[in-house]
């Protein structure tokens, strides 16, 4: 049986994308595949856990449907074991990922994919991204003009201390993107 890395599961809000405000279940999974200097996220490994105890933990929070699977980078661990355990319990699966990692079609039916792309080449295809959320940095490694050609739900996020004024006249003057910004770092919950 499967043991998958776990950092921590945790109730909140989801603060960013489509989904903003949303109460969820956050499932912080060990490890990344990148090691972006702007991460503000600790995703070192904590304890391993089965498809079973992660879903009977989620399940002690009555009532709350959405899961949101983030990192670290999540598709190094969610296969379709864990998303079925999950799926038989009645959630609404969720995953935050780089967009370095190529899934299956099965496993993108069972999720709503937020792809936010750091440094790396997209290897996710677009029919299985559900919204695309940058970063807005200085940097101009992943530029919002270079998705012109994505059909989907855009958002557009400020590096806080940084951008938040290019960012904002980003999306003023192309209204295909949304601003996203880090809901719950306002409201104070993790």
């Amino acid at each position: 049986m499967r043991k998958y890395a776990i950092t921590k599961i945790f109730k909140s809000i989801q603060g960013e994308g489509s989904n903003t405000g949303s109460p969820s279940i956050f499932i912080r999974f060990a490890g990344c595949n990148d090691s972006c200097s702007f991460c503000d996220t600790d995703y070192s490994f904590k304890k391993r856990m089965t498809a079973q105890e992660i879903a009977d933990e989620c399940s002690k929070y009555f009532g709350w449907e959405n899961i949101i699977f983030t990192g670290g980078e999540p598709l190094l661990q969610v296969d379709l074991e864990l998303t079925q355990e999950l799926i038989d319990r009645e959630f609404v699966l969720h995953v935050e990922t780089n967009g370095s990692i190529e899934i299956s079609d099965e496993l993108a039916d069972r999720l709503w994919v937020t792809c936010s792309p750091k440094f790396k080449k997209i290897k996710l295809k677009e029919e299985h991204i559900d919204e695309l959320k940058l970063l807005y940095n200085k940097q101009g490694l992943y530029h919002p003009h270079h998705f012109t050609d994505y059909h989907g739900l855009k958002f557009l996020q400020p590096l806080y201390g940084e951008t938040e004024k290019e960012t904002i006249k980003f999306v003023l003057e192309n209204p295909e993107w949304n601003l996203s910004v880090q809901t719950h770092k306002f409201i104070g919950v993790e």
